[in-house]
């Protein structure tokens, strides 16, 4: 079974719990109650293969830098999330960015931008458009979702992150010398 440590972070309420909630036991928790540091799994099928996702919800709190950091070192794969009604959490993610590039033992490591709680869209402070943006400018993949509402976009959001552990496996593994022909 292939095996992905995911590390997701963002800024304090910004859904980073709930989003993992609907994903690996599909419910929503409406009360917000603060994280410190939780545990997710979650087993996934793609392209007939198997997949074993640990994945780690890191609190938004400043105070809490250290846990954060020894997350990052432990995973090959990350999540950012901000939430479409705080331009703060939005804000934020440049620092989170910066935390992943000064400590994961993994270059260029594959990195999904979320946008969260897009069931509010008439509190929207955040731009889809600044979302993509900031996502095209980090070679990240963009998903607009609801933990809420439960929309499918988080489900793929996960499996794009499976796709690009594949993609960056490959180009890993790639020594510039081979060559396949398909014909």
């Amino acid at each position: 079974m292939n095996r992905l440590n995911v590390c997701v972070l963002g800024d304090s309420n910004c859904g980073k719990t709930c989003i993992l909630l609907r994903e690996t036991r599909d419910i929503f928790e409406p009360q917000y109650i603060p994280t410190i540091q939780d545990y997710f799994e979650t087993r996934m099928v793609m392209n007939q293969k198997k997949w074993f996702l640990s994945i780690v919800d890191t609190s938004g709190k400043e105070s809490l830098n250290s846990t954060k950091i020894s997350a990052i070192q432990s995973s090959n794969c990350f999540i950012l999330v901000y939430s479409i009604d705080s331009k703060n959490s939005y804000s934020k993610l440049e620092k989170y960015k910066s935390m992943i590039e000064a400590h994961t033992v993994v270059p260029n490591a594959p990195l999904i931008l979320c946008a969260n709680k897009s069931d509010l869209n008439e509190n929207r402070v955040v731009s889809t458009e600044l979302g993509k943006s900031l996502a095209e400018k980090w070679n990240a993949s963009f998903f607009e979702v609801s933990a809420k509402q439960g929309c499918d976009e988080i489900k793929k959001a996960f499996q794009e992150l499976i796709n690009l552990s594949i993609l960056q496996n490959m180009e890993q593994n790639y020594d510039g010398d081979s060559c396949c022909l398909l014909m």
